[in-house]
């Protein structure tokens, strides 16, 4: 399994990276001004069994990890020196299977994809970092990944079992309302999603038929196929990422082992970079810049 990863928001101090595969840590680190890193004191941090997920809180305060393995979320509060002590009442129980989860713009929120209960499992975020449940929302087959608008309006869920992405709006107490046309189809098993920076366009990698799938997002968010979607990718891709300008794409292709690279045009469509696909090791990719 990959290795997840995640940054405390700009200017990044900290870097935080889930350990599955029998570790069952977090690992914490200081992001140096090169861009190195360095272990953090006590690191790496107990975590849950077999963690899937990482996502940081968006004013840096706490660090959620889904454990796919426990049924849960592990939070944790992040110190002075970016060390991580587990805040009140972690971990927080989520559905059965889950495997992603993502964190509103305004901090309020978190949505938890639970695989096998066909469910969105929603949380509101209290001061001290405690998950407090919202009623779960149903999703298609076995979601996957979720991902949320950075204007805060929209979530969408890639649905790897029904071959689709599923669509909500977002109200002011985090409740999630199916919109127009939801679901909409997607490639052969859909798993990572990913919403542009400008909230205009959703990506999501389809692993069962090497491809990426463009959408535009509509006033309501409903979604609209981007004129040449699907775009071909390296083999297995796995996971989708945008650069914070909306200008790149990145696919980590698991069995080709590489990365491919794309612009992202006006329309939302993606031109391969010259020297596209390069070279990668891992299976997970995470782009900051």
């Amino acid at each position: 399994m990959g290795l997840p990863l995640a940054a405390t928001p700009a200017p990044a101090q900290f870097c935080y990276a889930a350990n599955g595969g029998g570790s069952n840590n977090v690992s914490a680190y200081q992001i140096g001004s090169g861009g190195g890193l360095v272990s953090i004191p006590g690191s790496p941090f107990a975590g849950g069994n077999l963690p899937a997920a990482i996502a940081v809180h968006p004013q840096g305060q706490f660090v959620y990890v889904v454990n796919e393995g426990g049924n849960n979320v592990s939070g944790y509060r992040i110190g002075r020196n970016g060390a991580l002590t587990p805040v009140a009442g972690s971990p927080f129980a989520t559905g059965v299977d889950p495997h992603d989860i993502a964190i509103h713009p305004s901090g309020r929120f978190a949505y938890v994809a639970s695989a096998s209960d066909n469910a969105v499992c929603a949380y509101e975020i209290a001061s001290n970092g405690a998950l407090r449940p919202i009623n779960p929302f149903g999703t298609g087959g076995f979601p996957h990944a979720v991902a949320l608008s950075p204007d805060g309006k929209f979530a969408y869920v890639a649905n790897q079992a029904t071959d689709n992405i599923s669509g909500y709006s977002i109200d002011s107490n985090g409740d999630l309302a199916a919109v127009a046309g939801s679901p909409y189809p997607a490639g052969i098993g859909p798993f990572s999603i990913c919403v542009d920076a400008t909230s205009k366009f959703v990506y999501t990698v389809n692993e069962g038929e090497d491809s990426v799938s463009a959408y535009t997002i509509g006033p309501g968010g409903q979604l609209k196929p981007v004129p040449g979607s699907p775009f071909p990718t390296g083999s297995d891709p796995v996971k989708i990422v945008t650069d914070r300008h909306s200008k790149f794409a990145y696919v980590a292709n698991m069995v080709a082992n590489n990365v491919s690279a794309y612009r992202i045009e006006e329309n939302g469509a993606l031109t391969p970079i010259p020297g596209s696909p390069f070279c990668q090791r891992s299976r997970d990719l995470f782009y900051r810049d």
